[in-house]
């Protein structure tokens, strides 16, 4: 066959078929474009990845890195032994007779110490201004509460039950020094409420409407008093009920009487 024949069926057939298609078994690569000065032009450059993209694909590898770590910390942890619960610190203690008369399980107790902790969420409101003379407004605010206190802790009922398993305190101010000390506090209360109501014989007010508010707030003071002093005696149980598993040591306090707590409720304080 002439050159020239074979020459045109190839060209032919590159026509048909592009340059480097495998029918062909030739690869050439394609033909260069020339500008119009015969040149080829340069080729485009390559577009660099977005800065806001290689930032994010960074804060993917990252935030894979953290689960990473993460998932490595809760396994650990799942491998620890259970913590032991923590107690807060009693500052003082209470005698055997207190301790023995409350709940002797731990969980009785931390069942008590969520109870008294809701109870004890409810805030007191302000104690109600009295009146009377301006400069004896002191004298009579302390007076109305310590007879509102005096009262409340006298009265056998209105306590609430789940408490009164941690301290019944009606029980200690009915007994032999309770009535002793309550007894002692009446007595200097009356003679108390006889000076006052002669001092306010100049005024238009009697002593009874003076304190009847602020005397009723105190019997409402009283009673949380008394759950803040429970909730007390129930830590103080859970420590020693602790101790004896030998999960915390027992500190060497001064022991509270329920007497002390009795006196302290008419003070009207809790530590």
């Amino acid at each position: 066959m002439p050159a020239s024949q074979n020459s045109e069926e190839v060209t032919a057939a590159e026509r048909q078929y592009p340059p480097g298609d495998p029918i062909l078994g030739v690869v050439r690569p394609p033909p260069k474009r020339q500008g119009s000065n015969g040149v080829a032009p340069a080729q485009a450059k390559r577009r660099a990845v977005p800065r806001t993209a290689i930032a994010w694909l960074r804060r993917l590898s990252a935030q894979n890195e953290g689960a990473a770590q993460a998932e490595e910390y809760f396994r650990k942890e799942e491998m620890q032994p259970a913590k032991k619960q923590k107690t807060d610190a009693v500052n003082r203690g209470f005698v055997k007779e207190l301790l023995d008369k409350t709940p002797s399980t731990l969980q009785t107790c931390r069942s008590l110490l969520v109870f008294l902790e809701k109870k004890l969420e409810a805030t007191l409101p302000e104690p109600p201004a009295v009146g009377g003379p301006e400069d004896l407004r002191p004298r009579l605010a302390t007076h109305a509460e310590s007879l509102g206190r005096m009262e409340t802790l006298r009265a056998p009922s209105g306590w609430d039950a789940r408490a009164k398993r941690v301290l019944d305190i009606a029980a200690i101010a009915a007994s032999a020094p309770g009535e002793a000390a309550l007894g002692a506090l009446q007595q200097a209360l009356q003679k108390e409420s006889q000076e006052l109501q002669e001092k306010l014989k100049e005024s238009s007010e009697t002593l009874e409407n003076v304190l009847t508010e602020r005397r009723a707030w105190a019997k409402d003071a009283v009673r949380r008093d008394w759950l803040t002093w429970c909730e007390r005696l129930l830590k103080a149980r859970e420590a020693k009920l602790l101790a004896e598993l030998g999960e915390k040591e027992e500190a060497s306090e001064i022991l509270n009487t329920g007497v002390d707590i009795l006196e302290a409720l008419v003070a009207g304080t809790t530590a």
